[in-house]
């Protein structure tokens, strides 16, 4: 065995990750966690504590978590592929790809590029979270929503975290994709998100459509 392989041995040693998590849980009272480290082909993963504080379920590897904002992964993603292929400029104001589309401010309005939503420097109000469902509908009446939507400091001024604007880029996957941003994520993004890590099609759309109750998967908290 060479000393690159020990490293790695000793890195994916569960034994040696399991009672520092469970350390960890019991400094801060946290109820649970999933632990993992992925070395090349190798997952280690070590659970610990509850996933639900009523009836004690025990964390497993298989347990699914809120995917939170880990979503906003998926959508810039998706936003890039289409800049890759030539179908979407960040520089360009939304309004060239969505013509509808519109917040309380005017100069937001004409002005507001994908590159501003991305890097949370609209200056948009981030916490619209009205409930549209799950439904193909979800994202474009959420951004139809979005016509009173007021700024918490002038476009490009500084850094605010946004998730309504990354709502609206997913509203421009779907229209730049001509298809919902669920078909989106699993034609564009599977094999990039999935194939790779070992995960099921199935996985990804347990925890991708949960979308703190609001849209899709666009912009979780």
């Amino acid at each position: 065995m060479t000393a690159e392989t020990q490293s790695a041995a000793a890195l994916l040693d569960s034994s040696r990750w399991q009672p520092r998590l469970e350390e960890l849980l019991g400094r801060v009272g946290a109820p649970g966690a999933l632990f993992a480290i992925m070395q090349g082909d190798q997952v280690m993963q070590c659970p610990a504590g509850v996933a639900n504080l009523d009836d004690a379920t025990p964390i497993e590897t298989g347990t699914l978590f809120h995917i939170a904002s880990i979503s906003k992964v998926f959508t810039a993603t998706l936003v890039m592929q289409l800049v890759d292929e030539g179908k979407l400029d960040l520089d360009e104001p939304i309004r060239t790809y969505l013509p509808d589309f519109r917040v309380a401010d005017a100069q937001t309005t004409e002005r507001v590029t994908a590159r501003h939503l991305l890097s949370h420097t609209s200056g948009i109000d981030g916490d619209k979270e009205d409930s549209f469902g799950r439904g193909d509908d979800a994202l474009g009446r959420y951004v139809e929503s979005c016509a009173t939507l007021e700024q918490v400091f002038p476009l490009g001024a500084t850094f605010s975290y946004c998730n309504s604007g990354f709502n609206i880029l997913g509203r421009l996957v779907e229209v730049l994709r001509e298809k919902s941003y669920d078909a989106a994520l699993r034609e564009h993004a599977y094999v990039t998100f999935l194939m790779a890590g070992g995960l099921s099609l199935a996985t990804l759309i347990a925890v991708a459509t949960v979308s703190m109750d609001v849209v899709t998967a666009a912009a979780l908290h």
